[in-house]
């Protein structure tokens, strides 16, 4: 039904099927925390995987990898130019390792729309494609990243709530060959459970709500988004 599977988010899931990676957000915390990582030392390690031509790497070294530079994101905050320039410096080298990895790529973008289509586009994401995880931009943006950066658009519990109008637009607009739907639990949840703690069982609500708003049936919805995710991280 949607991005329900194990990812590379800080570790916290186990590899036991496929994985995907997380992208940053472009935003984040303590600035005076900045250099608790390396930089340097991480872009040599990526170059590491990236040269080798034997095999791919291990799940092992894929994680640890993305756990850092997901690490030094969380250390970020774009309140001046040069933290701005290497939030976008370590979402560059993530994209960088799903590339070489050959995993699609999960983007939970927050307040930085335009820059993070910008460095996807610049660095042919495309290549991998991915997910717009919980989608809040336009119907607009969502043909960009869909025609020209091969990912999907996946929908979570703000398509369900009474005045989210934008939300409602890009249900109807999206391909339904490219859409998936999510919880993002335990926040985001949908109605009637908004503002209470979400569970996974309640993207059945989501998908309700979406085949409400395309005048189709709940289970072609469900067949729809599952064939969708199965295709995108190749289940089958």
């Amino acid at each position: 039904m949607g991005p329900a599977g194990p990812c590379l988010e800080a570790g916290h899931r186990p590899l036991d099927h496929p994985p995907f990676l997380w992208s940053p957000q472009l935003n984040a915390a303590p600035a005076d925390q900045i250099r608790l990582l390396d930089v340097q030392a991480l872009d040599v390690r990526l170059s590491q995987l990236s040269h080798r031509s034997n095999s791919l790497p291990e799940h092992a070294e894929i994680e640890q990898l993305s756990n850092d530079l997901a690490q030094l994101r969380d250390l970020l905050v774009a309140s001046t130019t040069e933290e701005s320039d290497i939030q976008k410096e370590v979402f560059r080298k993530q994209i960088a390792l799903a590339k070489r990895v050959k995993l699609p790529i999960v983007i939970h973008n927050r307040e930085a729309t335009q820059d993070c289509v910008d460095i996807l586009m610049e660095e042919h994401a495309e290549e991998v494609g991915g997910i717009m995880h919980s989608f809040s931009a336009s119907p607009e943006i969502a043909d960009v990243v869909i025609n020209k950066l091969n990912f999907y658009v996946s929908l979570g519990g703000p398509v369900t709530f009474k005045n989210a109008k934008q939300p409602k637009e890009v249900a109807k607009h999206v391909p339904m060959d490219r859409l998936l739907v999510e919880t993002d639990a335990p926040y985001l949840s949908p109605h009637p459970y908004r503002g209470k703690r979400n569970e996974p069982e309640r993207v059945t609500l989501v998908a309700q709500q979406i085949a409400d708003l395309r005048d189709m049936t709940y289970e072609e919805v469900c067949r729809q988004t599952t064939e969708n995710a199965e295709r995108l991280f190749n289940l089958n």
